[in-house]
C-alpha cells in the first residue's frame, strides 16, 4: 500500500437535470469553467447528441417543429 495517493484518486461524474430549456447547459458551462479555473480537470458531455439522426429528432419534437 506504498502507492503515491496523489495518482490514485478518482474522478466524478456530475449530472445536472431539468426541464428542457431551463438553463442546464448554460450551469454546465459555468460549472466547468470554475472548476478548471480552480485547477480541476473538467469536460462537458451532453446527451442525447443533437447530431445524430435520433438526436435531430429529439430536437424537432422539443422545438415543436415535427409533424
Amino acid at each position: 500500500m506504498a502507492e503515491n495517493q496523489e495518482n490514485n484518486k478518482r474522478g466524478a461524474l456530475v449530472v445536472l437535470e431539468g426541464l428542457d430549456r431551463s438553463g442546464k447547459s448554460s450551469q454546465c458551462v459555468k460549472l466547468v469553467s470554475f472548476l478548471e479555473n480552480i485547477g480541476c480537470v473538467a469536460e462537458l458531455w451532453r446527451f442525447p447528441d443533437r447530431d445524430t439522426s435520433v438526436g435531430m429528432m429529439i430536437l424537432a419534437y422539443l422545438s415543436n417543429q415535427s409533424h
